[in-house]
């Protein structure tokens, strides 16, 4: 299953491409709150919950994404330990697993917005406040 299967498959199930209402639907709480600034978001996991805390010192469209990308991490990669994945040194796992979340969450981004189609590459990724070589996920 490709991952816009996957952003397709959470819209029949949610009736919704909007991540935060997808995220109450599925119990993960979001909480914002102010983090130090390398880090836009992480999602924290036990055996029952996930939340994924986000940066309150981020721009709003950067803090959309980052919601985009952990959610993406919670349907993709619901066994995945990144930060266990770093204490062993797993980093091309770890980089396979951030790509994925980046697909995912422009897939549910363009799936949302539908002017993002009409807007080059370079433009989305200046709009969410996200570095250039991230259009390599787009």
């Amino acid at each position: 299953m490709t991952i816009g299967d996957e952003v397709d498959k959470l819209y029949r199930a949610h009736a919704t491409y909007d991540a935060r209402r997808i995220a109450k639907d599925k119990k993960i709480d979001i909480l914002v709150m102010p983090l130090d600034s390398d880090t836009c978001g992480l999602t924290v996991r036990n055996s029952r919950f996930n939340t994924i805390i986000l940066n309150e010192l981020i721009e709003e469209n950067l803090q959309e994404y980052t919601l985009c990308h952990e959610l993406g991490h919670c349907v993709l990669h619901k066994q995945a330990s990144t930060p266990f994945m770093r204490s062993v040194s797993v980093s091309s796992s770890i980089m396979r697993l951030e790509a994925e979340a980046h697909r995912f969450a422009f897939e549910l981004l363009n799936r949302q917005y539908a002017e993002l189609s009409l807007m080059s590459k370079e433009a989305i990724a200046e709009y969410f406040g996200l570095p250039h070589h991230f259009v390599r996920f787009m």
